[in-house]
């Protein structure tokens, strides 16, 4: 999918410039960013315009979605798009990350619409099973959620194979199929069950 990517990496309000990140490789650290500069979502041109479709259709109340039942607040299930060119993984919640910082000045992405939006937050996403994303950027103008596979293989030591109507998740060491995600409107996508129900504590960050 990277391949065909109607996106260009750059900086964003910084004066400083970094050739290899034109190149489109993934050479960003998994740590605070910094100088302003964020990594952009990658999509083959079908993808974007499926994704500006569904960005469209999304509701911008921010109250919906979530349940509270005897004062405790249950998150719905996440839904991840996954991207084969994203460097870091991307939420648009705060509220499914734990051990999150709250980041002043991170600079900022590029959205599929053109618009560029603000990096919040910083934190760990748990997706169920006992597996963490770690690292994950949060970018509250952007409704969805991306899931990058070149961390997801990093860090999780496995592969992902994608076929035309799914794509499998395999352990590297067991070999063991460890999930499967499947194509929806053209776009490859796994929903998982986060275990973050309560509010955690902030710490606030300056990016220099």
């Amino acid at each position: 999918m990277a391949g065909n990517s109607v996106y260009d990496i750059g900086s964003v309000n910084s004066p400083n410039h970094y050739p290899m990140l034109q190149a489109c490789v993934p050479s960003i650290q998994a740590s605070i960013p910094q100088q302003g500069i964020m990594p952009m979502p990658m999509f083959t041109p079908g993808q974007h315009q499926q994704l500006l479709r569904m960005l469209e259709q999304t509701s911008i109340d921010e109250t919906t979605g979530s349940a509270n039942m005897v004062g405790i607040s249950f998150l719905p299930i996440l839904k991840w798009i996954i991207d084969t060119g994203a460097s870091h993984h991307m939420i648009g919640d705060p509220r499914y990350l734990q051990h999150k910082d709250l980041i002043e000045n991170a600079g900022k992405v590029q959205l599929p619409t053109g618009d560029s939006a603000n990096v919040s937050h910083i934190g760990d996403c748990h997706i169920g099973g006992g597996d963490v994303f770690r690292k994950v950027l949060c970018v509250p103008a952007f409704k969805f959620n991306l899931m990058s596979v070149y961390q997801v293989t990093k860090n999780l030591n496995c592969s992902v194979t994608f076929f035309p109507k799914y794509c499998v998740f395999q352990d590297l060491s067991s070999v063991k199929m460890r999930v499967i995600g499947e194509k929806e409107d053209g776009l490859y996508t796994l929903s998982s069950q986060s275990n973050n129900e309560k509010v955690t504590p902030q710490r606030c960050l300056a990016a220099t």
